[in-house]
């Protein structure tokens, strides 16, 4: 058995308080993702998130900051050991309001899951279908993408070949949105979408594996990270 994705839940919350997103999880799951694009402006306003009570690991490089003339945040927090299944209450911590697009996604494996790697940012004040790469290191992996464009709707968007829409999220002037990539497996990953015309862009992905030796939560391999900016 490899990684499989289960229940994926989706929240768009525009509060300056901690938010509570119920998830119906499988009863054995082996891991929990939470993905947060923000927009408004670039700073840091998540100061943490739980599942089940247990709090997740902000992974990689998170919280990724845009330095784009429009602001944008994206946060990736994860669990890969030691879950509680079923439904649970996911409780996001902040104290301030901004525009949130916000993914809560379980994952079913033969063993305990970790992070893997993180791309490098697409952080670009205009660009269109905007492209870039994440790396595996040769590692069967889940990848993902979250992004925020500056394009006003999600119609203006959509995803290239090999991947598919998690969620699209309208901010009104901005859009947050998740796609992921079809195939597990251990080759280098394209990613991007495809845009109607040039806007602000901001971009990460990641990739969760299968823990050989039992992990849980860890990062495995060193960096390796391709992007365009």
């Amino acid at each position: 058995m490899t990684i499989a994705k289960d229940v994926v839940t989706t929240a768009l919350n525009f509060t300056g308080t901690d938010y509570t997103i119920s998830h119906a999880g499988a009863a054995s799951m082996q891991g929990v993702l939470v993905g947060i694009v923000q927009g408004d402006t670039s700073d840091d306003t998540i100061t943490g998130v739980t599942h089940a009570g247990a709090a997740l690991t902000e992974i990689g490089s998170s919280p990724f900051i845009s330095t784009g003339d429009e602001g944008a945040t994206i946060y990736w927090y994860f669990k890969g050991s030691s879950i509680t299944g079923g439904t649970q209450d996911v409780i996001v911590a902040t104290a301030t309001s901004r525009r949130r697009q916000t993914i809560v996604m379980s994952f079913t494996a033969a063993a305990d899951m970790e992070f893997n790697t993180e791309s490098t940012p697409i952080d670009s004040n205009s660009l269109d279908d905007p492209s870039g790469s994440i790396a595996l290191g040769s590692v069967t992996s889940y990848v993902i993408q979250g992004f925020m464009t500056g394009l006003s709707a999600v119609t203006n968007v959509d995803v290239i070949t090999g991947w598919s829409v998690v969620t699209e999220g309208d901010f009104g002037s901005q859009c947050g949105c998740f796609y992921d990539y079809d195939t597990i497996a251990s080759s280098d990953v394209t990613t991007g979408y495809t845009s109607t015309s040039a806007d602000n862009v901001y971009l990460v992905a990641i990739s969760l594996n299968e823990a050989a030796g039992g992990g849980g939560d860890g990062f495995t391999n060193s960096l390796s990270m391709m992007g365009v900016g």
